[in-house]
């Protein structure tokens, strides 16, 4: 996990290669949880996202997704001005190196408690 964050801060920081899905997977849940209702609502655009996953630490690490053996995606969720944002994110390479993908940001569904590397008071 700290792996997976060093290099996702080191491509960001160094190549700046970033990939925001701003309409994010469709889904029944409404645009409440939607990427782009999340960046109104927050009147974040692109690089405030980016700044908020360079800020990432494995405390806001929730879990891992595996798709397929080449798509894991890791799951955080941090607090926002006062919400729980769900972050989704994966490193995808191509001919051309590496990018970071975003593929959600936007507000939970249900509140997220479980953080298993938080540290306990």
């Amino acid at each position: 996990m700290e792996k997976f964050l060093d290099d996702i801060k080191f491509l960001l920081k160094q190549s700046g290669k970033f990939k925001f899905h701003a309409d994010g997977p469709k889904d029944k849940r409404g645009t409440e949880y939607s990427n782009r209702e999340c960046m109104i609502e927050l009147e974040f655009d692109k690089n405030d996202i980016k700044e908020n996953i360079i800020s990432l630490t494995i405390e806001n690490y929730v879990e891992t997704k595996t798709y397929t053996p080449e798509q894991i995606c890791y799951v955080f969720c941090k607090e926002i001005k006062r919400n729980q944002v769900y972050i989704k994110l994966f490193i995808k390479s191509n001919k051309n190196g590496k990018n970071v993908v975003c593929v959600s940001f936007h507000f939970v569904e249900h509140s997220i408690m479980n953080f298993p590397y938080a540290k306990k008071n």
